[in-house]
């Protein structure tokens, strides 16, 4: 295992989905110098992932009485009381701007007969407004959006690179480092700022499909993650039902920042926008929006791109060698990595799924404490061959995913047992009832090695408890 050499960069973004794409594609209209990273091919769509183009966006020109307003009103109806209204707000106000802008970048939407994009009806919304590729363009809005994005100068664009780690500098996250899926190698990526657009915790729920360790790994430098145990059934963004989409995530202002200096999350990283529950073609809608504002503030912060210890790159090669070690050791006979993924899932499912409850969640609360801190020796590992002994990259890779998502499992777990009720999509078999208030919504930070969960009110439960302290 070699470090590479470092590249710079104003901003990076981590992701290249369209919330990474978008991203990238407006930052460079501000910045000198922009990397994109990903830890596959950039415009392969995931099978995963919503590939419908089903995109929600208010036309008030089109139908009488549908503007921004009313959008942002269905959403935090849906929401349960869990929204957060100034996301609401910036979301429901931006999304038709953005379909005209995604519209500029070679995405062919249907056409209206009079001129606009052609809307449809979709569940939850009073008006249409489900915007679709156009499926004579033979490509999807991912695939197009990587097209335009490789064509600008400005925007170097790096595949097949796993994130494990972000650089963090007198406080401020100054970048990352990435585990190259073919060599093992190590990249260095320096930047001036740095967003996270590499998903949600699907993979919680389903290894194989979700990767999403940007917001285990921003969380384990200290950031915010808000709502960490809400999630929407897959059906609504157009995922298999086993794919939820993470509600929860990195705690963001309305400029996508987050509670870290210098860093920024855009589409699923970034929670708290939906609360409780996700209308269909929202998903699409916030991927895109939220990948333009991060991708313009982090470019207008100007941050001069920082110089980096080389101690920063040796502290996770000793890292990455203590887990690499340890996982070498495990015993012959211990247990294959498939079955230990596929117990941890199964039990995450019936821990956090539809119809969850206590004895559930204790189960699965039970079966994560009665794990060692050295987990990684009582499962078997793909090793390379030859007389110098080590793990294969993906295994590597593997490995540190897992770690992340145990640790994340936790904090979930602690925020559903906390939750007592039932709210929106989140369904507890043994607290049916909705609490008037609700029990808001939960933060979680990592201070001092401890993980600390405070209850935040959204400014609409806050004003119903003051109502009902003063009657």
């Amino acid at each position: 295992m070699k470090a590479l050499d470092y590249l710079l960069a104003d901003v990076l973004v981590v992701g290249g989905g369209v919330a990474g794409c978008r991203a990238a594609i407006e930052a460079v209209e501000y910045a000198s110098s922009v990397i994109l990273v990903d830890q596959g091919t950039v415009g392969v769509p995931h099978p995963a992932a919503p590939q419908g183009g089903v995109y929600a966006a208010a036309q008030p020109t089109r139908f009488d009485g549908d503007t921004w307003q009313t959008h942002a009103a269905d959403i935090l109806q849906a929401g349960a009381g869990l929204a957060d209204p100034t996301l609401v707000e910036v979301l429901a106000r931006e999304a038709l701007r953005g379909a005209w802008e995604l519209d500029r970048y070679g995405i062919k939407w249907h056409r209206a007969a009079k001129g606009g994009f052609e809307a449809r009806e979709l569940p939850g919304h009073q008006f249409p407004r489900g915007l679709h590729v156009a499926v004579e363009t033979g490509h999807s809005l991912k695939e197009t959006l990587a097209s335009h994005l490789r064509s600008h100068v400005g925007v170097r664009v790096i595949e097949d690179v796993y994130i494990s780690s972000l650089m963090q500098h007198q406080g401020r996250v100054v970048g990352a480092i990435g585990i190259d899926r073919h060599s093992g190698d190590l990249l260095v990526l320096v930047a001036g700022s740095t967003i996270l657009a590499s998903g949600g915790l699907g993979g919680l729920f389903n290894f194989g499909v979700g990767w999403g360790s940007g917001v285990a790994m921003a969380y384990r430098l200290g950031a915010e993650v808000i709502s960490p145990e809400l999630y929407a059934p897959g059906s609504l963004v157009g995922r298999s039902n086993d794919m939820p989409y993470s509600l929860g995530g990195l705690r963001v202002d309305a400029s996508g920042q987050t509670s870290l200096a210098a860093l920024y999350a855009a589409g699923e990283a970034a929670g708290g926008t939906f609360g409780a529950g996700l209308l269909p073609g929202d998903a699409l809608t916030h991927a895109a929006v939220s990948g333009a504002i991060a991708g313009r503030s982090a470019a207008l912060a100007y941050r001069a791109i920082p110089r980096i210890k080389e101690e920063s790159v040796k502290e996770e090669r000793m890292r990455q060698g203590g887990l690499i070690r340890r996982a070498l050791s495990a015993k012959p006979g211990s247990q294959p990595l498939a079955d230990f993924v596929a117990q941890f899932n199964q039990r995450f499912q019936r821990a956090l799924g539809p119809g969850c409850a206590e004895d559930s969640l204790d189960d699965m609360r039970t079966w994560l404490d009665g794990l060692p801190a050295n987990w990684y020796q009582q499962v078997q590992f793909a090793r390379t061959t030859g007389a110098s002994q080590d793990l294969t990259p993906e295994a590597r890779i593997d490995l540190i995913r897992m770690d992340y998502l145990l640790g994340m499992a936790k904090v979930a777990l602690q925020a559903a047992s906390q939750r007592a009720e039932s709210r929106g999509v989140f369904q507890r078999s043994d607290r049916p009832e909705t609490a008037p208030h609700g029990t808001g919504r939960f933060v979680a930070k990592r201070t001092q090695g401890q993980e600390v969960l405070t209850r935040l009110l959204t400014p609409e439960t806050e004003a119903l408890a003051a109502v009902d302290a003063t009657a």
